[in-house]
């Protein structure tokens, strides 16, 4: 138990450490300009380095670095790692503190958290996003759409794009238009950004693009049309949330209200919990409660989601 304590702490205090150093270290060797195997050579911890050899993983660089940059987290693979095994170690030993249960019973608990809370937590900010970027693109068409009638080119729209709109939409078309700067093919540089960036909308404005300009058109006049469709969808939506909103609400309580009787039963008897999932039967019924409160879960969840 203590030494699982000292491990946390450890754990805790390195991770802080890492990136700490990691920012001071990238901020220096910018300043010189040295690359990042400048960076790398300078680092002296062991669990720094460890953090390095991590982040340059096929895991980290193919999967999850874009998973943390669709979630918007300013944050490199190694630290999610270490944020997770934290929560892992976290959720035993609180677990263990409120209901005294066998170790196994722990990490089945700590196993479960790990699994599913990062993982919705990357879609909810996934999520929300991508509503953020959606929120911005009837400007966008807008602006691209005046651009044009001023008599600028599509990469030069782009440009007025990242320059004008605030982060998402901005950072995301500051980087395609870095990317054409840089003599890439603005088909290519669009399909990137869809690749990139999987919204709806943006894939409608990419296609509505590239078909303007290869079978022609005026392009402007789209662009305006496009916008005003896109507002009037947006107030669909917001209609819908509100529609079901308690329908989501309800999905929620159905799995925060037994895991808060759960903790009071326990507080005023204590042992409860830790005698009912040592018995056979308590685990049997333990399994399937659990069982019967996630397809409930799951199914308001799917009548509740309506796509607009």
């Amino acid at each position: 138990m203590a030494l699982a304590a000292f491990t946390a702490c450890w754990a805790a205090y390195y991770w802080y450490e890492y990136s700490k150093h990691r920012q001071q270290v990238s901020i220096r060797a910018t300043d010189l300009g040295a690359d990042l195997e400048t960076r790398v050579l300078r680092r002296k911890s062991l669990l720094l380095q460890l953090g390095d050899r991590i982040d340059r993983t096929k895991w980290a660089r193919e999967k999850m670095q874009p998973r943390l940059e669709m979630a918007d987290l300013q944050i490199n693979p190694s630290e999610y790692l270490a944020a997770v095994i934290f929560l892992g170690v976290f959720t035993f030993l609180a677990v263990y503190l409120m209901f005294d249960t066998p170790h196994v019973i722990n990490t089945i608990s700590a196993l479960a958290v790990v699994t599913l809370v990062p993982r919705s937590y990357l879609n909810s900010r996934r999520d929300h996003y991508l509503i953020s970027f959606d929120a911005q693109m009837p400007e966008v068409a807008v602006l691209m759409s005046n651009s044009m009638r001023a008599g600028l080119a599509v990469s030069q729209a782009f440009e007025v794009v990242a320059e004008k709109m605030e982060r998402p939409a901005g950072e995301v078309f500051n980087r395609i238009s870095h990317e054409i700067r840089l003599g890439v093919d603005m088909d290519t540089a669009m399909f990137r950004m869809l690749e990139r960036l999987p919204s709806e909308e943006l894939r409608l404005m990419v296609t509505t693009i590239m078909i303007q300009h290869r079978a022609g058109g005026n392009l402007a006049q789209a662009l305006s049309v496009m916008s005003e469709a896109m507002t009037a969808r947006f107030k669909l939506k917001d209609e819908v949330q509100t529609m079901t909103a308690e329908a989501r609400f309800t999905g929620w309580i159905l799995i925060g209200l037994p895991i808060a009787t759960v903790v009071i039963v326990n507080r005023i008897m204590p042992g409860a919990v830790a005698a009912f999932v040592t018995n056979p039967w308590g685990i049997l019924i333990t399994v399937l409660f659990i069982a019967i409160m996630t397809l409930s879960f799951v199914l308001i969840r799917r009548v509740s989601t309506i796509r607009v």
